[in-house]
């Protein structure tokens, strides 16, 4: 494809445009909150007014986001599947194997997953 030097122009004014809508945007924010007061309690993390009944630098059980994490590679993987099997299906026996060494390899890394407890839950008391 051949590019002009009016198609980088363009690209600079869009860019030089933005970035100047940008500034004076936070200019103006900043000018209109300049003589505004900070109070404590909207500068806290629970703007609700109540004191927190914990400290919020406690560990997270991470269980919850590995499965999350798991949920969403296997959702886009799946995805993937029914097109791509319509795709190689029509493009004879390699498009087969293709499709095939990909699906061993989604179902390997869930076996994997499987494996190292991922998927297990355990109850922990919490006194």
């Amino acid at each position: 494809m051949f590019y002009t030097t009016n198609s980088y122009l363009v690209v600079f004014w869009t860019g030089l445009g933005g970035f100047l809508l940008l500034s004076l945007i936070t200019g103006v924010s900043y000018y209109l909150t300049l003589g505004h007061k900070v109070v404590n309690e909207k500068v806290t993390a629970y703007e609700c007014g109540f004191q927190p009944f914990h400290l919020s630098n406690l560990s997270l059980e991470t269980h919850f986001f590995l499965i999350g994490l798991s949920f969403l590679i296997f959702d886009m993987e799946v995805m993937f599947l029914y097109p791509w099997f319509q795709v190689s299906y029509k493009s004879g026996v390699s498009g087969i194997i293709g499709f095939i060494f990909f699906f061993t390899l989604i179902v390997m890394g869930f076996i994997i997953e499987y494996l190292s407890g991922v998927f297990k839950w355990n109850k922990v008391d919490k006194n």
